[in-house]
């Protein structure tokens, strides 16, 4: 059994984020479901708000630069400059159609009169940049250093995401979508394969259990975050007031944990499927195949006579 690839990946992401929006903007009690869970955030625990407030300082203007800028160059050195624009321009790319789309997409104003205006908060800018930098970082790194490193690092997009939904910046759909839409760009844009040190063949489609395997090292990671965000969630404010104290609603742990829920699937595009960029483009692993071939036959001729 074989895994999707980076263009089916791509193509199954963009439906997906086409569908949550259309979910949460003509069905009533979606979209109802969806606010409810974004209003819970009032009874966030002080835990919470600490987790959220770390995370979502992460994600500024001069973060994002210096780490693009970071990866570009170090996708330079691996693999050139058609790979590196590729790379940087799939987390660009994420980022501006993220706010564009928050002020062009039509949201419901009024379910019960059915009026739309433009402009929103669907998707989340943060949640798009966290995943988008993550995927790119996963695609520089060596295959021994990214299994170690995308497990923090899709830990850190969980933080992101669930944190603009705890600071009330975000609806759950709105982080989800984030999600979704990096995605989208990272697996249209960054396509190609990388030759495999061990036998210097072509890395094509894995199989399903090895991107599992080498993605499981890393869920310990996600469950330590998934974990402390909902206790924080549950746990009550410390702050006095008789509408701090309240448990959190139903609704809000449900949106927290769907938000979760998008980000752990995430290890699944582990550094055994996110395609990894080195010099030298499938062309060339063809091109090295074909002079290995040769030089075996000539071998085999030698030793012949």
């Amino acid at each position: 059994m074989t895994s999707p690839t980076p263009r089916v990946t791509a193509a199954i992401s963009a439906v997906a984020l086409v569908a949550l929006y259309a979910s949460i903007t003509v069905v009533p009690r979606v979209a109802e479901a969806d606010r409810s869970a974004f209003a819970g955030r009032l009874d966030s625990g002080s835990g919470l708000i600490v987790i959220e407030r770390l995370a979502l300082s992460t994600i500024t203007i001069v973060t994002l630069s210096v780490g693009l800028l970071a990866v570009f160059v170090r996708t330079y050195q691996r693999a050139g400059r058609g790979s590196a624009v590729r790379i940087a321009g799939a987390v660009v790319g994420g980022v501006v159609s993220a706010e564009l789309l928050k002020h062009v997409l039509p949201t419901a104003a009024d379910a019960s009169a059915g009026q739309f205006v433009a402009g929103g908060s669907f998707p989340s800018g943060h949640a798009t940049i966290a995943t988008g930098f993550a995927l790119a970082v996963v695609s520089t790194l060596d295959a021994k250093l990214a299994r170690r490193c995308w497990g923090p690092l899709v830990a850190w997009v969980s933080l992101v995401a669930a944190g603009t939904v705890a600071a009330g910046w975000h609806r759950p759909s709105d982080a989800v979508g984030g999600v979704l839409l990096a995605v989208s760009w990272h697996s249209a844009l960054v396509h190609r394969q990388v030759a495999d040190p061990a036998n210097g063949s072509a890395v094509g489609r894995s199989r399903v259990g090895v991107r599992f395997a080498t993605s499981v090292s890393g869920w310990g990671w996600w469950v330590v975050v998934g974990a402390a965000v909902i206790a924080g969630a549950l746990a009550p404010q410390s702050r006095s007031g008789p509408e701090l104290g309240e448990v959190a609603s139903p609704l809000f742990v449900v949106g927290l944990s769907a938000v979760l829920a998008t980000t752990g699937a995430l290890m699944l595009l582990g550094p055994s499927h996110v395609p990894a960029l080195q010099r030298g483009s499938s062309r060339g692993v063809r091109l090295s195949e074909t002079r290995a071939a040769g030089a075996d036959r000539n071998s085999g001729s030698s030793q012949v006579r």
